[in-house]
């Protein structure tokens, strides 16, 4: 459900972005690394969710659950210690499908989806302080909202927003049950009847949020009472509101969960005594062994180990920017100038691929070789390595780097930085 729900609602906003991108070059810069950090998360919803179904994953966890359940009933010593595990997760996950889903909604469409209101949200704290009325906390927390909202304008640009704004808030009543809707939605229906284009415009027309200028100019002498007139604080305020008491319906349930999943795992750990049970990695220090080497999907697919500059120029499309190739880069390539860095038979090497894990957050680990040398950076996962949170299928999981030549070149050749380059120790 929730990798389902995520890249379809990301779909949608990241449809309008682009259309905007693509209109102007000011808009491209400002949101290319907004939109690519949404899009990295669309395609791994989309390919986890691909890979669990090709893997066959839910018939593999349900047969593994009847295999416990069965060594469970054999023992009235396991049915006190396990039995109810597998009834504690079945009941979480029942109760908390519909909060969880609206959760997701209310994050996706509105709290993270729409750039104003995450930005009003920033002036809670500043609005606390301004009804106690403590002239120190007060101009602490104008000094820390103006430095955030500096990062946030540098990026922003209000008519993208503003059309983000009107699909997300309608596909937020439409997809979500009204009993989980904020009471800002209150507010569109008995004041603009409905119209979620109409309130998103006086929104837009009438928040102090929208520029930095209507921003500045409140902070120079902010009040409670004109946040608290303010069409995106009044919304965010809202919205957060819901946001809580979703997430407090949520906190009791998944307490359940945890209990249900504590249970699993000991009786699991039990039932396999003497095998090697790996615990959660994420999040923490770690290392992961494997081989360079090719894979091959499907039938009669195959795919290499390695890639080169000669496929960045094959796929190259001046008219979509994902695929422009830069001139510098062009001119190396035709020249062939690789200098130390190309192989024995004249390629530039760019990218390979291996059978180590890679997950959230590995995006520029090192790739070391078994003498401690740096061969690589890992940066992506291919799309059978979605699943790899879930399930390691270390036939189809490969995880994708970038060879430190490719990194050597473009800091030499093409940054001209070789200054840089010297000072390094070089082993061939």
């Amino acid at each position: 459900m929730t990798n389902a729900q995520r890249s379809f609602i990301r779909g949608i906003r990241q449809e309008i972005i682009l259309e905007d991108m693509l209109a102007s070059d000011e808009v491209r810069i400002k949101y290319s690394s907004k939109y690519s950090g949404s899009s990295n998360y669309w395609k791994f919803s989309i390919g986890q969710n691909q890979s669990l179904k090709r893997l066959k994953v839910k018939d593999t966890k349900f047969k593994e659950q009847e295999k416990f359940a069965k060594w469970v009933n054999k023992s009235n010593k396991r049915i006190k210690a396990y039995g109810e595990a597998l009834d504690l997760i079945k009941s979480a996950i029942e109760d908390r499908h519909d909060y969880m889903y609206a959760n997701l909604y209310l994050s996706e469409t509105m709290l993270r989806g729409t750039e104003i209101i995450s930005l009003a949200s920033r002036s809670n704290n500043l609005y606390k302080v301004l009804l106690e009325d403590e002239t120190e906390d007060i101009e602490g927390q104008v000094e820390r909202l103006k430095q955030s909202a500096k990062g946030f304008y540098k990026d922003y640009n209000a008519p993208t927003d503003r059309k983000v704004a009107k699909a997300m808030f309608k596909l937020y009543a439409d997809k979500v049950k009204e009993e989980f809707h904020p009471t800002i939605f209150t507010k569109i229906n008995d004041e603009f009847n409905g119209d979620f284009n109409r309130f998103i415009d006086d929104m837009f027309d009438n928040s102090i949020f929208v520029d930095s200028t209507k921003l500045w100019k409140f902070l120079e002498n902010p009040t409670a009472e004109e946040l608290n007139n303010d069409p995106a604080f009044i919304a965010s305020t809202s919205i957060i509101k819901e946001a809580n008491k979703i997430w407090s319906e949520l906190s009791g349930i998944n307490s359940k969960f945890a209990k249900g999943h504590r249970l699993y795992v000991g009786g699991i750990m039990e039932m396999n005594d003497g095998q090697s049970m790996y615990p959660d990695a994420n999040f923490t220090m770690r290392l992961t062994y494997g081989k360079v080497l090719d894979y091959y999907p499907r039938d009669a697919v195959h795919y290499n180990y390695y890639t080169t500059l000669s496929g960045v120029m094959e796929k190259e499309d001046p008219d979509n920017w994902e695929f422009v190739v830069p001139d510098k880069l062009k001119e190396l390539y035709l020249n062939k100038d690789y200098g130390q860095y190309a192989t024995e038979n004249g390629e530039l090497p760019l990218n390979f691929i291996s059978n180590n894990d890679i997950t959230g957050g590995n995006s520029g680990s090192p790739v070391i070789n078994s003498k401690g040398e740096l061969i690589g950076c890992a940066f992506d996962g291919n799309w059978e390595a979605m699943s790899g949170d879930i399930i390691f299928e270390r036939e189809l999981q490969r995880c994708i780097s970038v060879d430190i030549r490719y990194i050597l070149f473009i800091i030499d050749k093409y940054a001209g930085a070789k200054h840089l380059v010297d000072e390094m120790t070089i082993v061939k």
